[in-house]
């Protein structure tokens, strides 16, 4: 099954960060100290967001985000590969106000992400391997439904991690 980032919501999410960042150049626009400095946090950090946005948006068009079929798990947007499904201990619902994830827990230490990712999962306590599905289409339910099909024995309900 394959997982694509979706043009439209991508879309959707560029307009919200451009109204941020047209948002903090009117607090500039106050003169205030503390309305300069929040119009300045706003521009930069919702300015990096339209970057990210439109290389993702532009990147869309090469094919699938993340790809679950009988063989593994791959999302292509990070460094991870290409996971087995015999690397693959449990494969369970995480989340983060509101956000869910997928969390996958392997085997092996062969498919790791950055180290600053491995420790900020590890601090929430979720597993070294994430996988996002905010802005994907289709999204988490219909991965969690293809994965109950094909591997019911990995997959797991959800569960509140356990801070390390």
């Amino acid at each position: 099954m394959e997982f694509r980032i979706s043009r439209s919501k991508m879309l959707g999410y560029m307009i919200g960060c451009v109204g941020f960042v047209l948002l903090g150049l009117w607090l500039i626009g106050l003169g205030a100290l503390e309305a300069s400095i929040a119009g300045w946090l706003s521009i930069v950090f919702f300015g990096f967001g339209i970057v990210v946005l439109t290389r993702q948006l532009f990147n869309s068009s090469t094919g699938a985000a993340v790809v679950i079929n009988e063989l593994g798990i791959h999302d292509r947007r990070s460094k991870i590969g290409f996971i087995p499904w015999n690397d693959v201990s449990s494969v369970w619902v995480g989340e983060v106000r509101s956000q869910r994830f997928l969390c996958i827990e392997t085997y092996s230490d062969s498919h790791r992400p950055s180290s600053f990712t491995k420790t900020s999962n590890a601090i929430l306590g979720f597993p070294a391997i994430t996988v996002g599905f905010q802005g994907l289409n289709p999204g988490l339910n219909a991965a969690l439904d293809y994965l109950r099909t094909i591997q019911p024995s990995k997959f797991h309900e959800e569960r509140t991690p356990s801070p390390a």
